[in-house]
Parts: C-alpha cells; sequence; structure tokens
C-alpha cells in the first residue's frame, strides 16, 4: 500500500467519526502530492459541503469528475450539491449523468423523482419513480412516494393502489395507513377514510415522526388533531427554511415535544448525521411525557397557568405570581442564565412570559440547529414584555433582554468593564451539542460567580449539569426543574445527581424562585 492510499485510509477514518478538520488536512496532503487525485478532491468536496461551503464543494468535485469522468458516484454528489445551492438544471444533469453511468442507482433516481416532483413535473417524476421501483420493487416507502405525487396529480385511484402495495409489503407503514385514509377522504369515502385512521392509530406507536410539508392535510393540522384525541409523542421534520423554522415551532407550541431538520442533502455523512440523531430524539422521545390537549387551545404540556398569556412591553417592575409581589432586582450586575433542551422552547416561553421588562439580564442555550433560533427568538420577543434577540458576538447583557445562542455557534459569557458580553464560536459540539449549555454555565462561573443565577431545564442528556455545579460552587444560586413538570427528566436528573441544584421546583414556579433569589441580595 502507497503512503497516499494509507493516508487515505486514515482520512476516511476521521472523516467517518466526523472529525472534519482532521480528515480535510489529510485530504490536504494527499493533493499537495497529486494535484488530481480524485477521491481525495471527491471527499474534500463533501467535507466543504457538510460545512456549508457549497461554491466550493461544487468546484472541488467537478474536478474530481474532470480527474474521473466514468465514476457515478462523483456525479450523484455533485447532484446533491447543486440542490442545495438550488441549482436544479444542473443538478438534474448530474443525476442524469449519474443514471447513464450506473442504470441501477436506485438513491439518484429517488433524488431525481424528487427533485421533478418539486419542480411541478409530475410526469417525469412518476416515470423515475416507476424507474426506481423495478430496481426495488419491495421498497414500501417508493410506492408511498409515488402514491403521493399521483394524488398531488389528482388520480386518486391509481394512489390509493401504490399506497395499498406499500401497507402488503410492509403492514405496519402507518404513513401508508394515513395516506390512503387522506386518499379515500378526497373521494368522499369518509367510512373507508376512517377506518384507515383508525388503523394506522391501532399501531399504536410509540413515536410518530410528522413532516411539516405533508400532501392535503398539513402537518401542524394533523398534530392538532392527534393530540386532541391520541396524544403521542411526535417529533417533527422540518426543512431549513423560514416557512419551515415558522412551521415547526407551530408544531411545538401544539404539542410536539422536538423536530429534527433535514439534511441539506442526501449526502452520505449528511443523512447519516440525521439518522443519528432522530434515532437518539426518539429513544428519549418514547419516555416523554404527553398529554392530552384541550381543543382550541396552544399547547404547554400541561405545566403553566399561563397558556397564551402576554404582558405588553409597558409593565412594571413587579410581577404577581401565586398571589406574590416582588420587587424585581437591586441593581443592575445581576444575570440569570438558562438551559434547556427537548421540550425547552414551550418551557422557556412559560418562564420567559413572567419576567417583568426590566428583569435582569437573561442568556440562554436552547438546542436548536441555525435558523430556528432566529425564528424562536422574534416568537418569544412577540410573547414576552422583556426584549429577546437571538445572539451575535459582542452583544451586551443588558437588564430587560434575553438573548439566546445562535444555532450551530455556542455562547460563553464574558466580563467587560462593569458590563457583561456574550462570545460565540463554532469549537467542536460538546456532549454532541452546538450550542452547549456548559459553554455558558462554565463561563458564568467563572466570570459572574455571585452575580448568577443559573437554572437547567428539561432536556434530554447530561448538558448543563457539571456547568451548574461549577456555577453553584463559584457562589451562584441554582434551580432545576422537577421531574413531573419536564417533558424529558435527563439534564435536571444528573445535576440533581451532582448536587448542583439549590432549589427543585416545577416549572411554573420557576419564575418566582428566580426572582425569590435576586430578593436576598
Amino acid at each position: 500500500m502507497t503512503i497516499i492510499s494509507q493516508t487515505l485510509q486514515i482520512a476516511l477514518k476521521h472523516h467517518q467519526a466526523a472529525q472534519l478538520r482532521e480528515a480535510d488536512s489529510l485530504y490536504h496532503q494527499i493533493l499537495q502530492e497529486d494535484p488530481g487525485h480524485s477521491d481525495a478532491l471527491n471527499l474534500s468536496g463533501l467535507i466543504a459541503h457538510q460545512t456549508g461551503n457549497n461554491t466550493k464543494a461544487a468546484d472541488l468535485i467537478n474536478k474530481a469528475i474532470l480527474s474521473n469522468p466514468k465514476n457515478p458516484d462523483y456525479y450523484y454528489n455533485l447532484g446533491i450539491v447543486l440542490s442545495a445551492l438550488e441549482k436544479w438544471k444542473e443538478a438534474i444533469h448530474a443525476y442524469t449523468q449519474t443514471i447513464r453511468l450506473r442504470p441501477d442507482y436506485f438513491e439518484a433516481l429517488n433524488n431525481l423523482g424528487n427533485i421533478l416532483r418539486e419542480h411541478s413535473n409530475t410526469d417525469s417524476a412518476i416515470e423515475i419513480y416507476n424507474k426506481a421501483l423495478k430496481l426495488k420493487p419491495d421498497c414500501a416507502e417508493a410506492w408511498n412516494n409515488l402514491g403521493n405525487v399521483l394524488k398531488e396529480q389528482g388520480q386518486i385511484e391509481n394512489a390509493i393502489e401504490n399506497y395499498k402495495k406499500a401497507i402488503q409489503i410492509k403492514p405496519n407503514y402507518a404513513e401508508a395507513w394515513n395516506n390512503l385514509g387522506s386518499a379515500m377522504s378526497a373521494q368522499n369515502r369518509f367510512k373507508d377514510a376512517i377506518e384507515h385512521y383508525r388503523h394506522a392509530l391501532k399501531l399504536k406507536p410509540d413515536v410518530i415522526t410528522l413532516d411539516v410539508e405533508m400532501p392535503r392535510m398539513d402537518g401542524i393540522t394533523f398534530l392538532n388533531k392527534l393530540m386532541t384525541h391520541y396524544p403521542i409523542p411526535t417529533i417533527m421534520v422540518s426543512s431549513l427554511t423560514q416557512e419551515g423554522c415558522d412551521a415547526t415551532l407551530k408544531a411545538l407550541e401544539c404539542g410536539a415535544i422536538d423536530f429534527v431538520a433535514k439534511p441539506t442533502s442526501r449526502l452520505g455523512s449528511d443523512v447519516e448525521n440525521v439518522i443519528e440523531e432522530l434515532h437518539t430524539k426518539i429513544k428519549h422521545a418514547s419516555k416523554a411525557k404527553v398529554r392530552l390537549r384541550q381543543k382550541n387551545t396552544a399547547g404547554t404540556n400541561g405545566n403553566s397557568n399561563h397558556a397564551q398569556s402576554t404582558h405588553p412591553k409597558s409593565h412594571s417592575s413587579k410581577l404577581a405570581d401565586n398571589g406574590k409581589n416582588y420587587t424585581v432586582f437591586k441593581g443592575t450586575n445581576k444575570v440569570i442564565f438558562i438551559g434547556a433542551s427537548t421540550g425547552g422552547t414551550e418551557a422557556l416561553k412559560d418562564v420567559l412570559i413572567k419576567m417583568p421588562p426590566d428583569s435582569p439580564a437573561i442568556a440562554i442555550v436552547q438546542h436548536m440547529p441555525e435558523m430556528f433560533t432566529k425564528a424562536f427568538a422574534e416568537r418569544l420577543n412577540s410573547l414576552c414584555s422583556i426584549t429577546v434577540k437571538e445572539g451575535k458576538n459582542g452583544d451586551s447583557l443588558i437588564p430587560g433582554q434575553a438573548i439566546i445562542a445562535p444555532g450551530n455557534y455556542h455562547m460563553s459569557v464574558r466580563k467587560n468593564g462593569a458590563m457583561y458580553r456574550i462570545e460565540t464560536n463554532q469549537d467542536a459540539p460538546i456532549h454532541h451539542q452546538r450550542p452547549a449549555v456548559d459553554v455558558l454555565f462554565d463561563s458564568a462561573s467563572r466570570y459572574a460567580g455571585p452575580n448568577a443565577i443559573g437554572v437547567i431545564m428539561t432536556g434530554m442528556g447530561s448538558d448543563g449539569a457539571t456547568g451548574l455545579l461549577n456555577m453553584k460552587e463559584s457562589g451562584a444560586k441554582t434551580i432545576a426543574q422537577d421531574e413531573d413538570s419536564c417533558v424529558v427528566f435527563g439534564m435536571p436528573k444528573e445535576a440533581i445527581k451532582l448536587g448542583a441544584a439549590d432549589k427543585i421546583v416545577p416549572l411554573n414556579r420557576i419564575p418566582e424562585n428566580i426572582l425569590s433569589f435576586l430578593q436576598q441580595d
């Protein structure tokens, strides 16, 4: 084995372990020795795509194709990158080239069918899906996808036949049963539709994954019906678009417990990362608490006494809760630090909505990907009397304002004279998270010490537990959400095990306990 081959094998191991910097460094070493090494060009292109530089990715993969124009995988990867760049014509060409070189490339056929369907070229999409099914006639998902495009085209009877084939292959395929019910509804066959919907529910899934964007009945409407009649832990699958973010936040308000962002491409590592994330979240969701929703009410997981109450921005510095009034704080040197994950979007709303407009500065880490944190902050800002915004590097922590860590960035705090400022970075994930609660809490222990209050809330895993302990040991007051009010009792549980919490309280008592701590100074 040559030195280049050995280096490539080592690089691949780093790549598979998501150690992208190390892998890319080795790919570049290979390219310094052999600038036309097609595999190194292709794999370096994949890393560029994974880190969001799709223009660079397309350039590198095109160079790989020039070096080796007969490798169908290169064209396939190029198709994915071009799709991420929304260069649809070029992506179609790349997938077409993939299929020309390897006619049995099922994934390329499926991706091509998806693009054609998304761009209303349904006739061609049907043709491509049929070719894919000739390769994998036992793929229930493919029959279901074909049924969806036929239904969109108005071929309801044909769609029904495809859904039935999907169910024949996979009898416990709840999505196909649901789609079959939807198709029956479109034919006004309501008795049959109800029967199929019931059959889907009889499968009694532990967890449902629900796409925000569905034909006929959108995911939010379905979720509302589900949570009103058959509450089941639900994870939303959403696209990284403004519309997708807004719809996902609405779904969380309606009772979904978590969400996963769709991969921006179908590159192996991207898809594998989402699969791993989904697997972890499904596992934890199976143990989550989901309560029956009342009709025409927004979901609050049953933990708040103020489901949709809001405070006008002009409220005074006193907050009434459980019959008590509090003068909020003395001085402006106090800072509140909060960490949350699964179930945290609604839990944070329930806390922040009770904070008066001149409360101490608040810094928050909620596990969320890019784009979602901005939409989440805007939603909270519209509901709360305090100002809520997504943080930017260098922002000051000021009274009456909550800053939410931006997705895909760690957030920490530093003292700058009499002020606290936030810093953001893209260092390696901690506990598989970026932003990580521990990063924020550790910085609070170093720079805020006894001037801090730390709160750890609902969420899976252990992120924030050690950081909260560090805060307590530095003189901060600390609070953990109790088990009964958590959607997932993970992060608070681990903090409590470490002895990191001064108080353990239900969600609806967290605000009053924060304010109580402030009165002690």
